[in-house]
């Protein structure tokens, strides 16, 4: 089976596509991807390729500050940039346009297939969504190019990791929650927790799948926010003895990441690189109901949901800091997006938002 897969190298602007056959597991063809010009490489750090989906014939990924078209050969087609779009994460492809998040500014844009934005919204802004948080809202300056600036990660309230839509709402995946948000009536519903999520989708069956980053698992839900599985995910017992000595080897010294979190030390000298091995963020279902995570070092693994088993595994590189974000199976569009499980009510969490 042909799949195409990007990934992004931590502290650098730039990152891979690859078109790989998962059956004989090798790489046919890998393309290189920066950000444009229209940032920094100082600001667009893990700036490379993020989210993957098909817009019409093409495949369209997501760097820190533009949407990139690809064809099957993964030749760069065209690429458009806005300046709401800052550290692009997930994206959507739906109907005739594609829905993007922006982490840097907690928004999320629609774009037509040809690059033209349709539509944006910062979530600061949205009352119903704040509203539930527990949040006011706060007026975000709209004649600022956010390209430039790479808001700090405890600045943001919600870290839109990933969108999708269906014919009812957008299913957003935030930092630590996942939420089903009916934009007509203005109505969130919390679905599912996690430690840390990088990746949420609704999968077939009314199933919602979530990358549990912290918990390094992958998560099945119900439509009601049921808990229906748990799979440890965890790419070290794929990895031969030789090769997690040499990925071990180049992880970042101990002691400074520790000394690092003191904020003297901090406030005076840079902040160390961090990574780790098994960063899960990726994932894609498959038309088996199996499903595919990505992780680092630049890894895909192939998840039994119902066996709560890892049955496959292909590793793409020893980078410990090169992570798998996007995967997309087969080398055409799915014919349907699949629909919300239940209903706003039903997925509603009785506890409230988590604050």
């Amino acid at each position: 089976m042909i799949a195409y897969v990007t990934s992004l190298i931590r502290y650098e602007s730039y990152g891979w596509v690859y078109k790989v056959d998962l059956d004989q597991k090798r790489v046919l063809k890998r393309a290189r991807i920066h950000t444009s010009s229209h940032t920094s490489s100082a600001v667009a750090v893990h700036g490379g390729p993020h989210g993957l989906a098909w817009a019409d014939d093409l495949l369209v990924t997501v760097t820190f500050s533009d949407l990139v078209f690809l064809d099957r050969e993964l030749n760069e087609v065209r690429r458009h940039s806005h300046p709401y779009l800052a550290d692009g994460h997930g994206l959507c492809s739906y109907g005739d346009h594609i829905w993007v998040s922006s982490c840097s500014n907690d928004a999320i844009l629609r774009f037509s297939v040809g690059g033209e934005m349709l539509e944006y919204r910062f979530l600061e802004e949205e009352e119903g969504l704040m509203g539930f948080f527990g949040h006011p809202t706060r007026r975000i300056d709209r004649d600022y190019d956010y390209r430039w600036r790479m808001r700090p990660y405890k600045e943001h309230l919600f870290h839109v990791n990933h969108v999708q839509e269906t014919d009812e709402a957008l299913y957003l995946s935030l930092n630590k929650q996942a939420v089903i948000w009916d934009l007509k009536s203005n109505t969130p519903a919390c679905t599912t927790r996690a430690t840390q999520i990088h990746d949420g989708q609704l999968g077939s069956g009314g199933r919602y799948l979530l990358n549990d980053t912290g918990g390094e698992s992958l998560m099945v839900s119900s439509g009601e926010g049921k808990l229906l599985s748990k799979t440890p995910v965890d790419i070290r017992t794929h990895l031969s003895d030789g090769a997690l000595k040499r990925i071990r080897a180049s992880l970042p010294p101990f002691w400074p990441r520790v000394l690092a979190r003191i904020p003297l030390v901090r406030s005076i000298g840079p902040e160390p690189r961090r990574c780790r091995i098994n960063w899960v963020r990726g994932l894609c279902e498959g038309r088996d109901g199996s499903v595919w995570i990505g992780s680092s070092p630049a890894s895909i693994l192939r998840v039994d949901p119902a066996a709560q088993r890892v049955t496959d595994c292909m590793i793409l590189s020893e980078n410990v800091y090169e992570g798998v974000f996007g995967i997309m199976l087969g080398e055409s569009a799915p014919t349907a997006a699949p629909p919300v499980p239940g209903s706003l009510e039903a997925g509603r969490d009785p506890r409230g938002p988590r604050r």
